[in-house]
């Protein structure tokens, strides 16, 4: 196998892995929110009054820092892999090797 061949099934093999760790990420943050650090959780577990909380608890810039970064990050990886892919099965259709027909 052509080293090259190797290091691109290597790159979507890693994209793949990426991209399945991003998502799990994004989810585990979700339910990190949900379970322990959202209004509700910290009213419940402290059994506080609806309206003791601060304002800032709630980190809102920070979780739509974290949403928008996922949805740009989902992005860039999707069409990564299918610019990986596109360009290994480009180089598979017969385009002439440069280094081969040098050789000739």
């Amino acid at each position: 196998m052509r080293k090259g061949k190797l290091l691109t099934r290597i790159t979507v093999v890693l994209g793949v892995l990426s991209l399945v760790c991003l998502v799990g990420y994004y989810l585990a943050l979700h339910d990190i929110f949900q379970d322990y650090v959202s209004p509700k959780a910290l009213q419940e577990q402290a059994k506080l009054a609806p309206d003791t909380l601060p304002s800032w608890i709630t980190c809102s810039l920070e979780w739509r820092v974290v949403g928008i970064g996922f949805w740009l990050m989902l992005a860039f990886h999707i069409v990564f892999l299918a610019s990986v892919v596109w360009h290994a099965k480009r180089g598979n259709e017969g385009i002439p090797n440069q280094a081969h027909e040098m050789e000739s």
